[in-house]
C-alpha cells in the first residue's frame, strides 16, 4: 500500500437565524371606536345662600372688608365655549349693595377668585383688600392709565412701599418681566349689574371661570369685598347676586 492517507472529516454547521417578521407575520387586531355625544345640560350650584359682611366699622387703616365666607361655586359645562359670570340684578339698575333704610345709597361690590391673581398669592386665599394696587390697580409706568402690562423688570416694592406680587412683603425688586409680567389692573374686580352686560361681549361681564381659564369644577371659591369709605351707616342687604353659566 502506498502512504497512508489521512482522512479529515468535514463537519457542516447549519445556522438558522429567525428574524422578527421574516418568518412570522405580526399578529394584530383592530376595532373601531365610536361615540355620539348628545346635548348636555349646564349646571351650577353654590354652597351658600348669603354673602355676609356682618357689622363693620371703617377706619384709616381698616376701611375695606371681605365677606365672612367665600362662596364655593361648583359647575358642569356641557359644551364649549362656556363662561361662568357673576352680576347683580337690582331694581333701577343700581350696582352693588343697596341700602335698606335709604335705597338711594349703595356700596360698590367687588369680587376675587383664583383667576385674578396676584401671582404669588396662595391658591384659594383672597389678596389683601387694603393693598391699593390689589384694590384699585396702579399706574406703574406713569402714563396716566392703568391698562398696561409691565415686562421690563422696573417694579420695586421697596420704592413703591406696597406688595405687588402678593407674597406678603414689600421687599421685592425687578418685578414685571417678560416671563412674569405684572398688569396694572386691580386684583379685586367690580361686580356689574345685569343691565351693563352686553350679549356676546365678555369685556362687559365679570367672568370667574371659562374655557381656557378653568377653575376647579367640583368647587372653587369666590370672595366678595366692600369699601366703606364715606358710606352712610345703615343695613345693606337687598342685593340679588346671580352666578350664571352660559355657552358663550
Amino acid at each position: 500500500m502506498g502512504p497512508h492517507k489521512k482522512i479529515f472529516p468535514i463537519f457542516l454547521f447549519l445556522a438558522l437565524l429567525i428574524l422578527p417578521g421574516n418568518s412570522f407575520a405580526d399578529t394584530t387586531a383592530t376595532i373601531t371606536v365610536t361615540a355620539t355625544i348628545l346635548p348636555g345640560q349646564n349646571s351650577i350650584s353654590l354652597d351658600a345662600s348669603l354673602v355676609d359682611f356682618g357689622g363693620v366699622s371703617g377706619s384709616v387703616s381698616d376701611r375695606r372688608f371681605i365677606s365672612l365666607q367665600a362662596v364655593v361655586v361648583s359647575y358642569f359645562a356641557a359644551s364649549n365655549p362656556w363662561t361662568i359670570r357673576v352680576y347683580t340684578a337690582n331694581p333701577g339698575d343700581v350696582t352693588g349693595l343697596i341700602g335698606v333704610t335709604n335705597p338711594a345709597e349703595s356700596i360698590p361690590l367687588k369680587v376675587w377668585c383664583d383667576n385674578y391673581g396676584p401671582r404669588e398669592n396662595p391658591v384659594g386665599n383672597a389678596p389683601d383688600e387694603e393693598n391699593r394696587y390689589f384694590w384699585s390697580g396702579y399706574d406703574f409706568n406713569g402714563d396716566l392709565d392703568k391698562e398696561d402690562v409691565i415686562t421690563d423688570g422696573s417694579i420695586s416694592e421697596i420704592a413703591l412701599g406696597f406688595d405687588v406680587n402678593g407674597d406678603g412683603d414689600a421687599m421685592d425688586t425687578g418685578l414685571g418681566t417678560a416671563v412674569q409680567p405684572v398688569s396694572e389692573n386691580p386684583t379685586w374686580l367690580r361686580v356689574p349689574d345685569d343691565s351693563e352686560m352686553l350679549p356676546g361681549n365678555p369685556f362687559t361681564w365679570r367672568r370667574l371661570s371659562y374655557a381656557g381659564a378653568e377653575l376647579e369644577a367640583d368647587g372653587f371659591p369666590a370672595f366678595f369685598a366692600i369699601d366703606v369709605t364715606g358710606v352712610l351707616p345703615q343695613d345693606y342687604q337687598t342685593t340679588t347676586l346671580t352666578f350664571q353659566i352660559i355657552n358663550e
